[in-house]
């Protein structure tokens, strides 16, 4: 409405109508930016909560994985008792393989690279690898890991030749040297009497094959 006029031109509501346009795509830019922020603050603090929560749960499995060496390091003993298991060359079922109970960690024994001084808790079939490695089956001597540096990670460094030690749970020892150090592209190893794997984050396996030496 003007002063002194009750009429509009066409001009005039062409104007209003336009001003009104650009009032209202207005208010929607605004209202998209804060959306839009909006939206980038809460991925932004979704991406830091899974990030706080992954780190919580692997500090939680390397608790549980060094709790769990800890204790087959102390249950074990020094010399072998019993009958030792049936592995030599050519000779790897684990079937029969003792089982100790550590904590919520069913267990066959420790795997030692003493040139690189680590050690890891074997876990059987049914154990989560995600805390400790674990027999892939009971009719051969192939382990699973990740690759945590408090894991499996060292198998990065274990070079051809090293020496790998298997203590069971009645404290029989089984060593075996490297013999194939490698990456896999289609994810089958060798024909090793043990062999080592870990699943890296792309999905790609390490791996290391190791042939029997000796047992006590």
């Amino acid at each position: 409405m003007f002063s002194g006029d009750s009429s509009w031109s066409q001009e005039d509501v062409l104007t209003d109508r336009q001003n009104k346009e650009q009032a209202t795509n207005k208010v929607l830019r605004r209202t998209l930016g804060i959306l839009l922020v909006l939206c980038g603050s809460a991925a932004i603090l979704a991406a830091v909560l899974r990030t706080t929560s992954i780190r919580r749960r692997e500090t939680m499995a390397r608790a549980e994985f060094e709790e769990t060496l800890e204790t087959l390091e102390q249950v074990i003993p020094d010399e072998g008792i019993g009958m030792a298991l049936e592995l030599s060359s050519g000779q790897s079922d684990m079937s029969e393989a003792p089982v100790f109970l550590a904590g919520e960690h069913s267990c066959i024994g420790i795997l030692s690279f003493p040139e690189q001084n680590a050690a890891f808790p074997v876990g059987t079939v049914s154990e989560d690898y995600s805390v400790i490695p674990r027999l892939l089956n009971n009719y051969s001597f192939v382990i699973e890991g990740t690759p945590y540096e408090w894991q499996f990670g060292i198998l990065n460094a274990v070079g051809m030749g090293e020496q790998v030690v298997f203590t069971d749970m009645n404290g029989h020892q089984y060593v075996y040297q490297t013999t194939n150090v490698q990456r896999l592209e289609d994810g089958t190893g060798g024909t090793e009497d043990l062999q080592l794997f870990y699943v890296e984050k792309e999905l790609s396996r390490f791996y290391i094959g190791c042939d029997f030496v000796s047992s006590n």
